[in-house]
Formats: C-alpha cells, structure tokens, sequence
C-alpha cells in the first residue's frame, strides 16, 4: 500500500535529505514519519503506525517552507531588555541571527528566540577613555546586551507575538505615512 506523503510548502521535494530531516524535527514527527527519497529529492512519509488521517492533518497545517533559519528544536523566552546606559545608546536593540533581523524594545516585556540571546551573549562593545592631552585609549569592552529572562514561551506564543507586532508596526507606518501627506 502506498503511503502518504509530505513534501515543501511548494509541493516540491526537499532538495537534501538534512532539509527533509529538519522539516521532520520542526514538525514533531520523529515518532511516526521517516525521511524517504523521493523523486529527484526527498519527502517525509508516514511510518507504518501512522494513519492516513493523521498525515492529512499534518500535511494541512500551515506549512513553513523547506529553508529556514529557525533551527530545530528553537527555544524561546519571555524577557526584557535593558534601558539605556547614556544618551548615545539606542531606543531599539537590534538582534540577527543567519540572515534573520529584528528590532526589539527596551524595558518591555517581550518574546525573544534563543538564538537571538545566545548572540547577543557572545557580542561586546569597545569602551574607551579619552582624558585631555592623551588619544583615545580602549580600556576593555562590554556586553552588548544582557536581556532578562523571565520565564519560558512557547513557539505558539512567539508566532502570536511577532504577528501582533508585525501589525502593530505596519499600523504605525501606514499613520506616518498619513500624517505626511
């Protein structure tokens, strides 16, 4: 009997078999699909456990396309970042990760990915003294940005967050563009 399967949001095949395996991780489906070859590519299938009906509901979700910069298995956390230490800092904190941006408030409460904190953990800024009569000397560095973490979210919460966010932001600039009219 033929089973079914699961292809990229496109219908096409993965393109290599470690995009069709972290398809299957991002989907949860370790325990009842498996990775097959496919056509000229790759294709998550049901295991022999899982019905038909349970990989029809699984191949209905929206589904993300194969290539993502969001790894498998991605945590995310409820936290506030930092206020401003002088003037000359920002009022936004930018975060990217492989390719992916975004601009995150000061002291709100707030959904940050794990791979965001992770590479602002591992980012410093110079800090310099400049006294009259002498150059500018680097006298050590900072941490870019320390966030506090609050407690733990979940990947529903995030999507939930950055959708409402993303509204939010296309709101305001429909009203700037507006106001400048």
């Amino acid at each position: 009997m033929p089973r079914d399967i699961i292809l990229t949001g496109t219908g096409e095949p993965f393109s290599t078999e470690a995009a069709a395996k972290t398809a299957l991780a991002r989907k949860d489906l370790s325990g009842t699909h498996e990775v097959i070859e496919h056509g000229t590519g790759y294709a998550i299938a049901a295991k022999e456990a899982a019905t038909p009906a349970q990989t029809a509901a699984v191949a209905a979700e929206d589904a993300e396309p194969e290539n993502t910069n969001e790894p498998a298995g991605e945590k995310y956390f409820w936290c506030v970042l930092p206020a401003k230490h002088n003037p000359n800092d920002s009022e936004m904190i930018y975060g990217c990760v492989n390719g992916e941006g975004h601009h995150y408030a000061r002291e709100v409460e707030q959904i940050i990915p794990q791979r965001v904190i992770e590479s602002w953990k591992h980012t410093a800024k110079p800090v310099y003294s400049k006294k009259p009569g002498f150059d500018r000397k680097r006298i050590g560095s900072v941490a870019y940005c320390t966030p506090t973490v609050l407690r733990p979210a979940t990947k529903a919460e995030y999507q939930a967050f950055k959708a409402a966010s993303l509204a939010k932001r296309k709101e305001e600039l429909g009203q700037l563009q507006a106001s400048q009219q």
